[in-house]
């Protein structure tokens, strides 16, 4: 919704109206059609398919956000939910965890496919992952019950474990199921949640940790579909994708799980340089420790080498910067002690895949530039 309003404000002004809350509702009244509206365009976000049916014959141009599987003539806008998952898998692995879990809706498509990647990913490593889903869409589960179904769960699982959720709301759960039973967060149970609502992960006792997703580009590009759509231009791009950004390390996951108090050390330091260039020599010097020593230390406890760690950090650092500032990249560069922008950008490519431009193109809705 904010990157709709943010296009209406650059490009309109738009009119809009928006369905009232369900306690604003009356069951009384008639239900409002696509028709009665008498809108130029439609963006819904819905997984009935009475209403897709009715938004498809109407005519209207429309784009249409949930739906499980891609429609001709409108825009679809879908999540990389396998990225998600991954994306996920990849920062628990990070942490030294041995033993993982995804705790996910059962029946909502979306929370299945973010599953299914993260324990792939998880296989992949050598590990096990436990897999519990809350409850069927359809079933009518009680607050209690679902939180009592949670916590025996929780109390299954071996400790000390890690969990991804397939959203904040849903590790928002996990979070005050583990506060019932007892379980300390992180330290037995670490958790992970998918959006990055910061209002959601900081009203948790336990501020969340999250994947920040690219929701809302995907709404500024939803609204600039939709406004060609109205002016009768063709669609050029007919599938919109949130893709997962990067990482925001709060409160459920600052651990890891390992005794080695040098290695500990040694990551605390590198996150806490995430802003510098450092060497592995730095690190080892930080903790008082041999570069070999440290070496050996982190293939052992991480399974990947300090200076991958330092790698990750710092790209995801950069992946912020790009995202969240206007700072031309040549002013990242030098803020975070590169020598210039070719640097970075070879640097910032080989971990994804895409120069500092392109992923601030694809992520940052200040980079975008309608086509008049």
């Amino acid at each position: 919704m904010r990157g709709v309003v943010q296009f209406s404000k650059q490009y309109g002004p738009w009119e809009f109206f928006q369905e009232p809350e369900f306690y604003l509702s009356s069951r009384r009244k008639r239900k409002v059609t696509v028709r009665d509206l008498g809108a130029d365009g439609i963006i819904a976000h819905t997984y009935d398919k009475e209403s897709i049916e009715e938004i498809l014959s109407s005519g209207t141009p429309a784009v249409i956000c949930g739906i499980e599987k891609t429609l001709n003539n409108v825009v679809n806008v879908v999540a990389d939910n396998a990225e998600i998952g991954k994306t996920g898998a990849e920062y628990l692995l990070r942490l030294g965890f041995r033993q993982f879990a995804y705790c996910g809706l059962k029946g909502f498509l979306w929370s299945d496919q973010r599953g299914e990647s993260f324990s792939e990913a998880i296989t992949r490593a050598g590990f096990e992952s436990h897999v519990w889903q809350q409850y069927n869409a359809k079933t009518k589960y009680s607050h209690q019950k679902v939180q009592a179904l949670m916590t025996e769960w929780l109390k299954s699982l071996p400790k000390p474990i890690t969990i991804m959720a397939c959203n904040d709301d849903h590790a928002r759960d996990v979070i005050e199921a583990c506060k019932i039973v007892g379980f300390a967060i992180p330290q037995e149970i670490a958790i992970l949640g998918v959006d990055n609502d910061e209002l959601v992960c900081d009203l948790c006792h336990c501020p969340l940790s999250s994947i920040a997703i690219g929701v809302e580009n995907a709404g500024y590009d939803a609204a600039m579909a939709l406004d060609g759509m109205m002016k009768g231009k063709k669609m050029h791009k007919q599938t919109i994708v949130i893709r997962p950004l990067y990482v925001v390390r709060r409160q459920s996951t600052d651990i890891l799980a390992t005794d080695d108090a040098e290695v500990v050390d040694a990551v605390r330091f590198i996150y806490q340089h995430s802003n510098e260039i450092i060497s592995v020599q730095e690190v080892a010097d930080a903790v008082g420790s041999s570069r070999r020593t440290l070496e050996r230390r982190f293939d052992r406890v991480l399974g990947h080498s300090v200076y991958e760690e330092i790698e990750c950090c710092h790209v995801a650092q950069i992946a912020r910067m790009l995202v969240e500032t206007d700072m031309p990249v040549s002013q990242i560069a030098l803020s975070l002690g590169h020598r210039n922008a070719a640097n970075i950008s070879r640097y910032f490519r080989r971990r994804k895949g895409v120069t500092p431009l392109l992923y601030r193109k694809r992520y940052r809705i200040s980079s975008r530039t309608k086509s008049l």
